[in-house]
C-alpha cells in the first residue's frame, strides 16, 4: 500500500479497517475476525467447505535460529519430533510439489507456502460463503460492514428502529449519564472468596443464547429522555408512576416507560452471595471492597435493575438524579429476535452452515447500541507531508509519532 487514503478504523491492537492506494488503485484492507470471529481451523465445517489436504504443520521445529542465514532446508527426522500424525506429515511433503529434497530433506520455505495458501483460501471461501448467506437471507452486504456487530445493527434498524420512527440515538449528557447504568458481565466468586471443593463435583453450567433471551424479553423506549423534577425523586414515586411489566403506552398515574438514575443505596436488607449491587470504583473512590459486592455505595441504574435491587436485596436508597421516558415501549424487538432464533433452530436442524451465521447476528444485537464515545482518531501521513499536517493540526493533536 503506498499511500493510505481516510481515517483507519483502529480497536485497542487491531486494525479493524485500513483505506489505502496500491500502484494507483484503491484497496481495502479489513480484519475478518471482526466479522466472523472463529478460529479457522472451524471454518470446513461451519461452511461446509473442502479443505483439501489434513494439516500437519512442527510449528515448534521453524523456529528463528534455524531459519537464520535464508535456510530452507528442514531434516525430516528432527521435524517429526514435533508432531503427531507422521504418516500425513510424509504423504503431505511427497504430494508438495518440489517439497522434498531428498530422503532425508525437505524444503521448508514450499511446505510453509502450501499451507499459507491453503489458509487464505479457506479463509477467502468462507468468507464470501458467509457473505452470499447473509445478502441471500437478510439483503445485507458484508462489504459495506466493518463487524458483525454493524451487521447486526443494521438489520435491526431496518427491521426495528427505523420502522418506529419515534426513537432517537443519544448523544451529550444525556447519552454519558444513561451509559453509565449499563453492568458488564459478572466475573466473581461465591462472596469473593476462594472457593474449594475436594468431595463434591462441581457443575459447569452454561446457559445458551443468553443475550438473545434477554432481548426477547425487553422493549425499546420511544421519545426521548426528560430531565426528573425534584418531586420525582424517590423510589416511592418511580415505582408507583412506572409502567406495569405488560403495558406498553401510558395510562394514568403509569405514565413512565423507564427511567435512569444515580442512587445512593442508604440499607441493604438481604446479603447475596452473588450480590447485585455493583460498586464502582470511580464512583466511590472512598470504598475499597469488590466491585460486586454487599456494600452500600453510589450507582447508576435504569429501572429494570431498581426493581431487582428492591426485591432481591431489601434495598432502601435516596434518588440522587436521572431521566425518564414518558412515551411507548415498542416491543417489535421481541418478535424479530424469537424470528431469527426459531430461523436459527430451523436451519441447525436441517445442518444448514447460515445457522452459524444467524448466532454471531443473535450475539451481537446490542454491540453498536452500547458504543463509547469515538473521543479521537488517526490520521496517517507521509514524511514529506508530517510537519505542515503538525503546523496546521498542532491544536488538536494527542500524540504524534
Amino acid at each position: 500500500m503506498t499511500e493510505v487514503k481516510g481515517t483507519p478504523i483502529i480497536k485497542g491492537s487491531r486494525t479493524m479497517q485500513i483505506t489505502g492506494l496500491y500502484k494507483g488503485r484503491a484497496i481495502i484492507i479489513k480484519d475478518s475476525y471482526t466479522v466472523i470471529n472463529k478460529k479457522l481451523k472451524l471454518f470446513p465445517e461451519m461452511f461446509h467447505l473442502q479443505c483439501g489436504e489434513k494439516e500437519v504443520f512442527p510449528y515448534q521445529y521453524y523456529s528463528s535460529s534455524l531459519l537464520a542465514n535464508d535456510n530452507r532446508t528442514g531434516v525430516i527426522s528432527e521435524a517429526c519430533k514435533f508432531i503427531r500424525d507422521v504418516d500425513t506429515f510424509m504423504k503431505n511433503i511427497d504430494s508438495i510439489k518440489g517439497c522434498r529434497i531428498d530422503e532425508n530433506h525437505f524444503d521448508l520455505e514450499k511446505y510453509s507456502t502450501f499451507y499459507c495458501k491453503q489458509d487464505v483460501r479457506i479463509l477467502r471461501e468462507g468468507f464470501v460463503k458467509f457473505r452470499n448467506d447473509i445478502l441471500k437471507e437478510f439483503d445485507l452486504n458484508v462489504y459495506d460492514y466493518v463487524s458483525i456487530c454493524s451487521i447486526a445493527n443494521k438489520l435491526f434498524e431496518n427491521r426495528v428502529y427505523f420502522p418506529n420512527a419515534n426513537l432517537y440515538d443519544l448523544s451529550n449528557k444525556p447519552r454519558e449519564f444513561i451509559s453509565r447504568c449499563i453492568q458488564g458481565g459478572r466475573c466473581m466468586l461465591s462472596d469473593n472468596m476462594k472457593q474449594k471443593s475436594e468431595k463434591k463435583l462441581i457443575a459447569d453450567f452454561d446457559a445458551v443464547s443468553l443475550y438473545p433471551s434477554a432481548i426477547a424479553r425487553l422493549y425499546t423506549l420511544e421519545g426521548i429522555p426528560k430531565v426528573m423534577k425534584k418531586e420525582m425523586l424517590s423510589t416511592e414515586y418511580l415505582m408507583r408512576h412506572l409502567f406495569d411489566d405488560d403495558q406498553k403506552e401510558p395510562i394514568g398515574e403509569k405514565f413512565m416507560s423507564g427511567f435512569f438514575v444515580l442512587i445512593k443505596i442508604t440499607e441493604i436488607g438481604i446479603y447475596r452471595h452473588f450480590p447485585l449491587i455493583v460498586c464502582d470504583p470511580e464512583l466511590n473512590p472512598e470504598l475499597n471492597v469488590p466491585r460486586s459486592s454487599n456494600t452500600c455505595c453510589l450507582m447508576y441504574v435504569d429501572h429494570i435493575t431498581l426493581q431487582d435491587l428492591i426485591k432481591y436485596q431489601g434495598v432502601k436508597c435516596e434518588v440522587l438524579q436521572g431521566y425518564y421516558y414518558d412515551g411507548n415501549r415498542d416491543i417489535r424487538i421481541r418478535d424479530e429476535v424469537k424470528k431469527l432464533f426459531e430461523l436459527r433452530l430451523k436451519y441447525k436442524k436441517e445442518g444448514n452452515p447460515l445457522q452459524e451465521n444467524i448466532k454471531l447476528i443473535l450475539n451481537s444485537i446490542y454491540g453498536k447500541t452500547i458504543l463509547s464515545p469515538i473521543e479521537s482518531k488517526i490520521t496517517i501521513v507521509n514524511d514529506k507531508d508530517a510537519i505542515r499536517y503538525a503546523i496546521r493540526n498542532y491544536n488538536h493533536i494527542v500524540k504524534f509519532e
